[in-house]
């Protein structure tokens, strides 16, 4: 969350977030979601990314929509939804991963 606000505050014309699961389960805080969005920053829950595409840099992310399944207990899995590809122009990728502490 902090790069996005951070890159939406240096100028950048458009940011956006891909997540593909809901936003009920993203580790961040409400707040801070809600000040991207009040900042600019714009949210595509439910959708991940498939793959980059562009010729020696960057030049867009292909992006399916994904369902959320129920999976040992109250646990939902994200999973692609066939079909539901679409191209989402872009000059930039920067990939947040987030590991579990041990």
């Amino acid at each position: 969350m902090d790069v996005a606000r951070t890159i939406n505050k240096t100028g950048a014309k458009n940011v956006t977030v891909i997540y593909r699961r809901a936003r009920k389960q993203m580790p961040a805080e409400d707040i801070e979601v809600e000040d991207a969005k009040n900042e600019g920053v714009e949210f595509l829950f439910q959708n991940n990314i498939v793959k980059i595409l562009g010729k020696g840099k960057v030049e867009a992310v292909e992006c399916i929509k994904t369902d959320l399944i129920k999976v040992e207990g109250d646990r939902e899995k994200p999973v692609n939804i066939e079909g539901s590809n679409y191209i989402l122009d872009t000059d930039y990728v920067i990939m947040a991963l987030r590991s579990k502490a041990r």
